[in-house]
């Protein structure tokens, strides 16, 4: 983890990759459209969660179907799921959202990966709610969520990558705050997902 700047965040984000071709970008977002859109309105068609016991750091993962987001709510009440998946399936594309919970409860993190048709990443939004950022005016807390959005060719290339960072409940842009910032965990193909081989598409 790094405790970074917004506004450093911005500035590199913007500057670290050449311009994509926006017919690209706009195929890809076209592509990722309806599943995006399904994954708003409809439950998941696959849900998956880590069972492993995360106080033994030498535990295996322990990736396991789910039935339902009722079925995955019941077991949580009794089970640690910190790691959770959820799959939807539009045309040729499959959108896996990842959710990463923190153990000491002050972070999370998602990861809304898109893969076409041949299961390549080509579009991943990584969000993370912090609830530990700080204002460096005035020293205040505040809980922020960190936007970063990226886009991939199908050799794996980054086209480009767009962050934001948002008051998280005003929902407003918050440039100029510190954070602790965390890397994005990034599956490439749908085959090196942990629990690929329990998916049933």
């Amino acid at each position: 983890m790094l405790i970074v700047s917004a506004t450093l965040i911005a500035v590199l984000g913007a500057s670290a990759l050449a311009p994509a071709p926006t017919n690209v970008v706009a195929q890809i977002d076209v592509l990722c459209g309806a599943v995006t859109q399904a994954s708003r309105n409809q439950p998941p068609q696959q849900i998956y969660a880590d069972f492993a016991n995360i106080s033994d750091q030498d535990a295996p993962e322990d990736w396991r179907p789910v039935s339902s987001t009722a079925e995955l709510a019941k077991v949580a009440n009794t089970t640690d799921l910190y790691t959770q998946a959820f799959v939807w399936v539009s045309g040729s594309a499959t959108l896996v959202k990842m959710l990463y919970n923190s153990q000491s409860g002050d972070s999370v993190q998602y990861e809304e990966q898109c893969f076409d048709g041949a299961g390549v990443l080509v579009r991943n939004v990584a969000t993370l709610n912090t609830f530990s950022a700080i204002d460096p005016s005035s020293q205040d807390g505040l809980a922020v969520s960190r936007i970063r959005t990226s886009y991939y060719a199908s050799n794996g290339k980054t086209l480009r990558t767009r962050t934001e960072l948002l008051d998280l409940k005003t929902r407003q842009p918050k440039p100029h705050v510190e954070y602790m910032d965390q890397s994005d965990t990034i599956y490439r193909k749908l085959s090196e997902l942990p629990f690929r081989k329990l998916m049933t598409q």
